[in-house]
């Protein structure tokens, strides 16, 4: 039962402020440019909070104990959010002809049902889902493959901090190139090596288990990618939105 609450309660607070807050990057700029590097720093420090979340817990347990550690933890990670709410500001957007905001405003079913009339938005949805899906793939069957196939249990931690690392030095590389060019420009790139990378571990076992390294590397340049190209762009599905319902 204590389990069970902490989990909803924990779901239910993470479910308030990740909503507005990923629904926020659209209202602080209008430039293409601006929010692929808003978003490809966003993820930056994701990233180097995974890392962080991946491999300092347990030093904490071992020294203290798992409350002491949930209290810092929760301390780390409840912070931020007042330095979002205290330093961010939306971009001003007077009305529009007149129509004051209450006769924009419709009813929350219709406006959730709304967002499936947006093509863009429905390729969107299958994108984020299809490359979320194969992100927790990976995550959920490194462990399997390491200690199952490659016999080498032991060396987790090291492997999985290859994953883990190369995504946060791709992040700014994939920003450039969506400044330079398109933003799905990344995904094109980084699934071909992702897919290189998955077909080598059929090739690997416990005689030549040293070469997951590289194919972590490589499968960690996929996943920078398969990460950062929904959350880029997302801003212009809600532009998109905007230009079909005449509502923001």
């Amino acid at each position: 039962i204590y389990y069970l609450t902490a989990y909803i309660l924990f779901s239910s607070v993470f479910t308030m402020v990740q909503v507005p807050y990923v629904a926020l990057l659209p209202e602080i700029s209008s430039s293409y440019v601006e929010r692929a590097s808003v978003s490809g720093i966003r993820l930056i420090f994701s990233s180097v909070s995974a890392i962080i979340a991946g491999t300092v817990p347990m030093f904490i347990v071992k020294a203290s104990g798992y409350g002491t550690m949930g209290i810092a933890f929760a301390v780390l990670y409840a912070l931020p959010w007042v330095f979002v709410f205290l330093g961010t500001r939306e971009r001003y957007q007077p009305d529009i002809d007149g129509i004051t905001s209450d006769e924009k405003k419709g009813s929350h079913l219709n406006d959730l049902l709304s967002v499936f009339r947006n093509k863009a938005f429905r390729n969107h949805l299958g994108l984020f889902i299809c490359s979320q899906t194969a992100v927790d793939f990976l995550s959920a069957l490194i462990l399997y493959y390491i200690t199952s196939v490659l016999l080498r249990q032991s060396y987790y931690s090291t492997i999985a901090g290859a994953l883990l690392i190369v995504p946060v030095v791709m992040m700014p590389v994939y920003i450039r190139i969506a400044r330079k060019r398109q933003k799905t420009t990344p995904m094109h790139f980084g699934l071909i090596i992702w897919a290189v990378a998955m077909i080598a571990t059929l090739f690997i076992d416990a005689d030549n288990w040293h070469l997951i390294y590289a194919v972590a590397a490589l499968a960690g340049v996929g996943t920078a990618a398969s990460v950062f190209v929904p959350w880029s762009i997302l801003p212009e599905v809600t532009d998109v939105d905007e230009l079909i319902s005449g509502r923001r």
